[in-house]
C-alpha cells in the first residue's frame, strides 16, 4: 500500500487562507510484466487530515492549528521549514520554542486568528 499527501485550500476568510493537508492511501495493481494497470483508492476511512495551516495574505509563514480544536500549535516558514511549537492557556500565548523571538508575521497571524500574544513575546 502506498500513500500520497496533498493540500487543498479550503477557504479564504478575510486575509487568512486555511489549507487542509491530507494523506490518502492507495493500492496499485500491476500485470505480470509489472505494468501499472489500475489504481484503487482506499476507502474514505483511509483518507486522513494530517494537518491544517493558516496563512496571512502575502506572508511566507504558516501557523499550524489543531485540526479538531483550531488552536495554533506550531509555526513554519514556506522556504525554511519548521520553526517551532506554540502553547496557549485559553486564548493567550504562554510559551513557544524553535526561535529566540517570534517572527512578526507569526504574531500577526496568531492575532488575526483571535489569540493574544503578550508584548514581551514579540
Amino acid at each position: 500500500m502506498s500513500s500520497i499527501k496533498f493540500s487543498t485550500t479550503s477557504s479564504v476568510e478575510g486575509k487568512i487562507t486555511t489549507t487542509v493537508h491530507t494523506t490518502m492511501w492507495f493500492d496499485t495493481i500491476k500485470d505480470e510484466y509489472h505494468n501499472e494497470i489500475a489504481t484503487i483508492i482506499s476507502s474514505p476511512r483511509k483518507v486522513k487530515v494530517s494537518s491544517v495551516t493558516k496563512q496571512l495574505e502575502g506572508c511566507k509563514h504558516y501557523v499550524y492549528v489543531n485540526k479538531d480544536t483550531g488552536v495554533p500549535v506550531g509555526m513554519e516558514h514556506e522556504d525554511y521549514g519548521e520553526i517551532g511549537g506554540l502553547w496557549f492557556k485559553g486564548k493567550t500565548l504562554v510559551d513557544f520554542d524553535g526561535c529566540g523571538c517570534l517572527p512578526k508575521a507569526i504574531v500577526k497571524t496568531i492575532r488575526a486568528l483571535g489569540y493574544h500574544v503578550p508584548r514581551d513575546m514579540e
